[in-house]
């Protein structure tokens, strides 16, 4: 649990300094951006379903990277229910 504290805290950390950030994307790189966002989003839910399945390693964390965002959310969503 202790975990998921610490990366709630780092999540609303990052949140605060991109928004206090001056830095701007310029238009052409807006499909960049996305992808880069859902890769982002994909390794978070993809560490926090191999966290409550007990099989999480950082390494992969680290070095995880596609577009399986859906069914890591599935599974964490069928864990809970």
């Amino acid at each position: 649990m202790q975990v998921i504290v610490i990366a709630i805290v780092f999540v609303i950390l990052g949140v605060i300094l991109g928004l206090l950030s001056p830095v701007t994307i310029p238009i052409t790189y807006a499909r960049y951006t996305a992808v880069a966002l859902l890769a982002a989003l994909d390794s978070i839910f993809g560490a926090f379903k191999a966290y409550i399945a007990g099989t999480f390693e950082p390494r992969v964390f680290f070095s995880g990277l596609g577009v399986r965002i859906f069914n890591n959310l599935g599974a964490i969503r069928r864990h809970y229910l």
